[in-house]
């Protein structure tokens, strides 16, 4: 489970200032030279600042982060529910279907009526230095 960390370290919100520079600034520019939208480049290139000040100053950075992270954590969280439904359903369940219709077993889960045991035997291995390289 993902976890929102309500009390990062200074390094950490120094790290989110820049970015927070970083990220308003490029989608400032982004806005400005490809959409011509100075009034939404203006805006954004007046809160890039604040990054400014969290890279001085960590402490007023936090409620920047708190609050950013309580606004956009359910937004990321669904977003990403979704993405893994969808690759889940599209991917790998047709898979799963196209395995069984063909009668591919990989994991030999087939029930035979006659066998006594179910048990694999496997080559002992002779060196020992094996047990460290396991895959």
């Amino acid at each position: 489970m993902i976890t929102i960390d309500w009390n990062p370290t200074h390094r950490f919100l120094r790290q989110f200032a820049a970015l927070f520079v970083i990220f308003f600034a490029a989608i400032g520019a982004f806005r400005f030279f490809y959409r011509d939208d100075l009034a939404m480049a203006s805006v954004l290139w007046t809160i890039a600042p604040l990054g400014l000040v969290g890279l001085i100053w960590p402490r007023f950075m936090r409620y920047v982060y708190v609050t950013w992270m309580a606004l956009f954590f359910p937004l990321g969280w669904t977003v990403s529910m979704v993405i893994l439904s969808t690759i889940f359903y599209l991917v790998v369940s047709p898979i799963g279907l196209i395995m069984r219709l063909c009668g591919h077993d990989p994991c030999q889960r087939r029930l035979d009526p006659d066998t006594t045991s179910y048990w694999k035997s496997r080559q002992a291995t002779t060196n020992a230095a094996r047990y460290f390289r396991q895959f």
